[in-house]
C-alpha cells in the first residue's frame, strides 16, 4: 500500500512539473532552439526539395524569408544569412513575374534584397525591385497594382519605405504613404477598429457575403494580422522623427487594442475575429502575427507591457503547442481570403515565416541581455 502511495505522489510531482513547463517557453535558449528547428525544417522539406520553385519569391515563400530576415538581423546566425543569400542568388535577385492581379505580392521579397544590398554595399541586389516599384508609381495604381486587399499592407509598403531609405529618394515614401492611406480609408472600420479583407467584405446587411449568419461583421484574422504586422515592419524603416509615424502608430495601437479583446481561452484567435459562431476554430497564422505585433510593440515602447504581456504569453504558449516534432507550425489556415475551418495538420510556408516573426520578438523580450 505504501508503495502505491509513493508512486502516486511521484506521479503528482511529475505532473506538477509538467504543468509548470510554460515558464520554460520563455527561456531564450529554448526560443532560439525553436527558431533553429523551424528554419532547418523549411530548408530540408522545402528548399532542398526544389530550390528553384518560384513560389519561394512570391508571397508564400517571401513571408518565410521576411521572418528569417528578422531572425538573422537579431541573432547574426550565419545559417540564416546563407538561406537569405541563396534565395536571391537562385533567382538572380529578380522578382516573381506573375500575380498581375495583385502585384504587391511580388514586392515582399524585395525586403530581403534591399537588406542584402545594405550588407554588401551594392545596388545590384535591388535593381529589379526598383524598376517594378517605379513602373507601379508611373501607372494609374488601379487593378492589380493597387493595394485593394488588406494583405498588401504587409507585402508592399515596407519595400517602398526601405528603398526610400537606401536611395535617399523620398518619392518612394510619399507614394507609399498616400496609397496606404487610400487602403485605410476603404477597408478600415473605425467603429470596430479592424480591417476588412477587401471591399467585398465591407459590412452590409443587404449583402449576405459581407455579414455572418448572426448579422455580424466579418473581420478575417489573418488579414488583420497582415495589416498590424505590416505596420510594424514599415515602422522599422520609417525615421523616428518622421511626421507620418503618428498615423501608423495610432492605427497600430487602436487595432491591436481591439484585436486583443477577442483572444480565445486557448491563447489563439478564431478566423473571424469578433463573431465565432460560423467558424469557431482557432488558428495560428493570424495569431502568430498578433503575437509578433504585441511583442514588437512592447519591445519598441509603443504598447503597454503591463497590458499586453499577459496576452502575448498566452499567444506564444499556444503557438509553441502547435509546433510539431520536426519544427513545423500547424493549425495554420491554408491559403484563403476569408474565415474558414482549420485542422491541426493544416500548414503552409507563410505560416512558418509568421511564426519566426513572433519567435524573434519574443526572444528579444526575454533575452538575458535586455
Amino acid at each position: 500500500m505504501k508503495i502505491k502511495i509513493y508512486v502516486f505522489v511521484i506521479f503528482l510531482l511529475v505532473t506538477h512539473i509538467g504543468s509548470a513547463q510554460p515558464a520554460d517557453l520563455f527561456d531564450p535558449s529554448f526560443i532560439k532552439g525553436l527558431i533553429d528547428k523551424n528554419t532547418a525544417w523549411f530548408h530540408d522539406e522545402v528548399i532542398s526539395q526544389d530550390s528553384a520553385n518560384s513560389r519561394l519569391i512570391t508571397w508564400n515563400g517571401a513571408t518565410y524569408y521576411s521572418g528569417l530576415l528578422e531572425a538573422w538581423k537579431y541573432t547574426n546566425d550565419e545559417n540564416y544569412l546563407k538561406q537569405l543569400k541563396a534565395v536571391g542568388e537562385c533567382f538572380d535577385w529578380k522578382l516573381f513575374p506573375g500575380h498581375q492581379n495583385s502585384t504587391a505580392n511580388n514586392l515582399l521579397i524585395g525586403d530581403v534584397y534591399l537588406n542584402m544590398s545594405l550588407l554588401n554595399k551594392d545596388t545590384v541586389y535591388f535593381q529589379d525591385l526598383k524598376l517594378e516599384i517605379e513602373r507601379i508609381m508611373k501607372g494609374r495604381f488601379t487593378g492589380g497594382d493597387s493595394w485593394w486587399w488588406v494583405d498588401a499592407l504587409y507585402m508592399g509598403p515596407p519595400s517602398f519605405a526601405l528603398l526610400s531609405q537606401v536611395t535617399g529618394d523620398t518619392e518612394y515614401l510619399e507614394f507609399m504613404h498616400e496609397k496606404w492611406q487610400g487602403t485605410y480609408r476603404e477597408l478600415y472600420d473605425e467603429k470596430a477598429n479592424l480591417f476588412y479583407r477587401d471591399s467585398n467584405w465591407v459590412y452590409s446587411l443587404g449583402d449576405p457575403q459581407a455579414r455572418t449568419s448572426s448579422e455580424g461583421k466579418i473581420f478575417w484574422s489573418r488579414g488583420n494580422g497582415w495589416a498590424v504586422a505590416g505596420i510594424c515592419r514599415l515602422l522599422n524603416y520609417l525615421p523616428e522623427s518622421h511626421p507620418y509615424r503618428k498615423f501608423y502608430l495610432r492605427t497600430l495601437r487602436n487595432t491591436q487594442k481591439s484585436i486583443v479583446k477577442y483572444q480565445q481561452p486557448d491563447g489563439l484567435w478564431t478566423t473571424n475575429i469578433i463573431d465565432q459562431k460560423d467558424f469557431p476554430d482557432t488558428e495560428t497564422s493570424g495569431s502568430a502575427l498578433f503575437c509578433y505585433t504585441m511583442a514588437w510593440g512592447i519591445n519598441n515602447g509603443i504598447l503597454s507591457k503591463k497590458k499586453y504581456e499577459p496576452h502575448l504569453r498566452e499567444a506564444w504558449a499556444a503557438l509553441v503547442r502547435n509546433i510539431d516534432s520536426k519544427g513545423c507550425m500547424g493549425r495554420c489556415q491554408i491559403v484563403a481570403h476569408q474565415p474558414g475551418n482549420v485542422k491541426e495538420t493544416d500548414t503552409d510556408w507563410f505560416g512558418q515565416g509568421q511564426f519566426l516573426l513572433a519567435a524573434v520578438e519574443v526572444l528579444k523580450m526575454y533575452s538575458i541581455n535586455r
